[in-house]
């Protein structure tokens, strides 16, 4: 079981009571939303748990059948210069390559963890790597300086996982969408 720090659950709990009132609402069932809000704390954490995932994978039109059983790591990827960027990898419990999902992102790693959540119950590794300099990585942060060599780093890293069956997913919007870019570039 993945343990989370009481904050983290809080503040993703008022971000998942956010979007189910938006959701409740556009669907007419604000008397619904009123009625499951009064229920006690366990069970709008079940609720949280089974309900809130399953409403992000019906919106990004994801396949209905999910694993459940993940694993979540962090690990560090070396880069030519010597930095070591942080990445958070959180995987679909099985031996056999699959394929993954990667976000190279200045921003919280944990912001999106309910979304990568979604992709590796269904199947994918999902790789959340920090920019040079933010959060958990090395090195100083510049702005767009060093994605495209950090990005070329990440894949030769990648590209030598036993785990990784050498189709690659690229998800990336603001800045992320630069990350992305470089990637590919």
């Amino acid at each position: 079981m993945v343990s989370y720090s009481r904050q983290w659950v809080s503040s993703s709990m008022r971000l998942a009571w956010c979007l189910a009132g938006k959701i409740s609402r556009s669907c007419g069932l604000e008397s619904a939303f009123l009625r499951i809000a009064r229920l006690s704390w366990p069970m709008l954490y079940f609720a949280y748990q089974l309900v809130v995932p399953r409403l992000i994978g019906f919106a990004l039109r994801l396949p209905m059948k999910p694993l459940f059983w993940i694993r979540n790591r962090d690990e560090y990827i070396p880069t030519p210069d010597g930095v070591k960027l942080a990445a958070h990898i959180i995987s679909p419990i099985g031996r056999e390559p699959r394929p993954a999902l990667l976000i190279r992102t200045p921003y919280s790693q944990w912001l999106m963890y309910i979304l990568c959540e979604r992709f590796a119950e269904r199947g994918m590794h999902v790789i959340v790597c920090d920019s040079r300099g933010r959060f958990s990585s090395d090195g100083e942060f510049s702005f767009l300086a060093n994605e495209k060599r950090d990005a070329k780093a990440t894949l030769d890293w990648l590209s030598e996982q036993k785990w990784f069956n050498g189709d690659l997913a690229l998800l990336g919007v603001s800045y992320d969408g630069f990350c992305l870019w470089a990637t590919v570039a």
